[in-house]
């Protein structure tokens, strides 16, 4: 197995919420969403499952994606295996460790996914598959022909584009060597099994992670049409890489299952979801879920979500939403969706915050998961010397949101099943 860094014990016991300034008042809402991140711990979601249904080793285990070290800490036994990750994490005796980068990959994500081909190569018994959110970005080897320059300029064009993961992975698995049912075709013969924690709307098994181990539906044809239809100036050796795909002279994804490779869902935004209205009733808060498939344009989302919510308690709503992005200013999904709530709050006089989280505890380039914000965010954002509309067309929301003391800090979670907000009115 191509050796890696191997992290040493010591990861954050736990997970740990907190705002710039001191908030008593939102203390049930750090209660509600860190239950939310407690109810999908991918150690516990791994070891549930492999305890209720096992699969016999010893194991070549192979985990990618934001909650990688953790699946791999749940495994049982004595194993093999590989993670790939974008934190420090302890991982299992004996496991490789690597970091790749999130969410454009570049040299350390190529690393990494040459390691996992070796590792796959090299298993001489059954390889369990740990997939979660990140992974796309996180594992990555070209297709033949292409270089990690050019996978990342494509995707650093569609993050910003306005297109959804769907479509953001449909690209992917057609440029890359391991995603889209490669890696599971990659095993031959040897028994495979995946477990998947879902960050994709719906839990769709090929979407998550570019689904790696399971069959593919989508095309070139559909990978050309993506960037088409959002006008991605993409390398040339993109477009003749897709061109050569539309054309039959690339070999398409594989259509067919692996026979015998079996694929379970163990967490997702749903049970997030449900945890945080538990917690919200044993704070005494009436709590419900508005959806599990929050999807579409951020601001037009946040806005509706605002408009919508008239019952008094905590309303959630779980799902991952996009950004058009078309400033130069530092922030990310979540803290963009609540400066525009925040901006339709401004002003108003019935206590009502909106609270938008993204699970894996990183929201963006930034080291902030999400916000809080409410009918004063605004004024201190003001009050601090920063003008709010300039700084929301500009995607700034990070410093404005830190200005008016509303950031939502976790640092990496270990685990990421999409984004989940929470618009609570007393």
């Amino acid at each position: 197995m191509a050796a890696g860094v191997i992290f040493p014990a010591g990861y954050r016991e736990g997970v740990a919420l907190s705002f710039p300034r001191d908030w008593p008042d939102r203390a049930p809402l750090l209660a509600v969403f860190a239950a939310a991140l407690d109810a999908v711990d991918p150690e516990q979601a791994v070891r549930t499952e492999l305890g209720q249904r096992p699969f016999d080793g010893p194991l070549t285990v192979i985990a990618i994606g934001k909650a990688a070290p953790a699946m791999a800490r749940g495994v049982p036994g004595t194993n093999r295996g590989i993670v790939v990750s974008d934190h420090v994490e302890a991982v299992p005796p004996g496991f490789a460790s690597y970091l790749g980068s999130h969410p454009i990959p570049d040299e350390r994500s190529e690393a990494a996914g040459a390691a996992v081909l070796a590792a796959v190569d090299e298993a001489s018994g059954p390889i369990l598959f740990l997939i979660s959110g990140g992974s796309s970005a996180l594992c990555e080897v070209p297709a033949a022909g292409l270089s990690i320059g050019d996978v990342a300029a494509v995707t650093s064009v569609l993050l910003r584009s306005g297109a959804d993961i769907t479509e953001m992975n449909t690209v992917r698995k057609h440029l890359s060597s391991l995603k889209g049912g490669r890696l599971a075709e990659r095993a031959g013969s040897s028994p495979t099994r995946t477990l998947l924690i879902s960050d994709v709307v719906g839990d769709s098994v090929d979407t998550i992670g570019s689904g790696p181990t399971v069959p593919d539906p989508t095309t070139f044809g559909d990978a050309a049409e993506i960037l088409e239809r959002y006008g991605v100036r993409a390398p040339a050796t993109v477009i003749e890489f897709l061109t050569a795909g539309v054309e039959s002279r690339q070999s398409e994804t594989p259509k067919s299952p692996v026979p015998g490779h079996e694929v379970t869902l163990i967490a997702n935004a749903a049970v997030a979801a449900e945890a945080a209205v538990h917690a919200a009733g044993d704070e005494g808060i009436a709590a419900r879920i508005a959806t599990t498939r929050l999807e579409g344009d951020a601001e037009t989302e946040a806005a509706g979500a605002v408009a919508a919510v008239t019952d008094s308690g905590m309303t959630f709503f779980a799902g991952e939403t996009t950004v058009e992005v078309t400033g130069g200013g530092v922030g990310g999904r979540n803290q963009h969706t609540a400066l525009a709530a925040a901006l339709i709050l401004d002003g108003g006089d019935d206590g009502v915050r909106f609270g938008a989280l993204a699970t894996d505890g990183v929201d963006g380039p930034t080291d902030a998961a999400g916000a809080v914000v409410d009918e004063g965010s605004i004024r201190r954002g003001r009050e601090a010397g920063l003008e709010p509309i300039a700084y929301f067309h500009n995607h700034a929301s990070h410093p404005f949101l830190e200005a008016s003391g509303d950031l939502l800090r976790v640092g990496p979670s270990g685990t990421n099943v999409g984004d989940l907000w929470v618009v609570w009115r007393p």
